[in-house]
């Protein structure tokens, strides 16, 4: 430091050194064999350390104190951006868990209280019957409807989808429920017509074809709200299909629901057998309609 001092046009060296720098060391070392004036000392001249690596390791200590704080502070940022987004991310999923439940809760109740409350209508109720049944049947569908659309909301969250999953699922239940409503009208109110001619000898008269295919559209509205959600919900998922088209909600509900029927007609099992039947194929008939749809697409 004192030789660089006392070297002609290099006195303020030192000073801007110090001035500009936070830390500044000196040392003494050459690439080469050369002679350096030394002040304060009985030789005037002395030889430089033939060797560039004594910088080098000088600067390597000097720093790595520095460097070893740079790394933790590094590990600490990115600890913290981290945990940052984990609580983020486990946020919006509970946040969008709870709209989905509370969506879901909604249009569950609003669309079984409506099949409820016709049932007991076309049994002849009185209006404390049709909202006792609605009551009923409303209460389950707040279960069925809360637990779909939980789901829907959390994949949204998870999947910054904004509110894919959870329109798919509610205009898949919509959808599900008028047209397997109409379906079931048709195709139900003739099977159970043609089996009660066949299985019992009944007369074929227009009321019970009537009557059989109002039964028809209470049971189909419901199969069809829940089929519908877990549709537009799966479809909803996977972006290659056009997840807005009813297509395979069409075909899986009205192949699931020939199928039934037929083998009620045929059969006459129970109403739960029979729709353990009809879900079944509805499933496989939607699984085998995505798998040609991603094919062709």
């Amino acid at each position: 430091e004192t030789w660089v001092d006392n070297q002609s046009g290099r006195m303020n060296f030192v000073r801007k050194a110090k001035a500009g720098f936070k830390d500044v060391k000196f040392t003494l070392t050459a690439a080469g064999d050369v002679n350096v004036e030394k002040p304060d000392s009985e030789s005037k001249t002395e030889k430089a350390p033939y060797e560039v690596w004594s910088l080098l390791k000088m600067v390597w200590k000097t720093q790595l104190s520095y460097l070893k704080e740079a790394q933790r502070q590094q590990v600490k940022q990115k600890i913290g951006t981290a945990a940052k987004e984990s609580v983020t991310g486990v946020t919006r999923g509970v946040i969008g868990g709870i709209l989905g439940l509370i969506e879901g809760a909604v249009w569950g109740a609003v669309l079984w209280a409506i099949c409820g409350g016709f049932e007991a209508f076309l049994a002849n109720g009185e209006l404390k019957d049709i909202l006792n049944n609605a009551i009923k049947w409303g209460a389950l569908g707040i279960i069925w409807g809360a637990i779909i659309w939980l789901i829907a909301g959390i994949s949204d969250a998870v999947k910054d989808t904004e509110n894919l999953a959870r329109s798919g699922a509610r205009m898949g239940a919509v959808t599900g429920f008028f047209l397997n409503a109409v379906f079931t009208a048709i195709i139900w109110g003739f099977a159970q017509t043609i089996s009660g001619v066949l299985s019992y000898g009944d007369a074929f008269t227009t009321k019970i074809l009537i009557d059989n295919a109002l039964s028809g559209v209470i049971i189909g509205a419901k199969f069809g709200a829940i089929l519908g959600a877990v549709w537009g919900l799966s479809a909803s998922w996977i972006h290659r299909f056009q997840t807005r088209s009813p297509a395979g909600l069409i075909w899986s509900l009205l192949v699931g629901l020939i199928c039934a029927s037929t083998v009620h007609a045929l059969l006459r099992l129970d109403l739960l057998k029979i729709g353990m039947i009809w879900s079944g194929i509805s499933i496989v008939v939607f699984i085998l309609w995505a798998t040609s749809k991603s094919r062709s697409e």
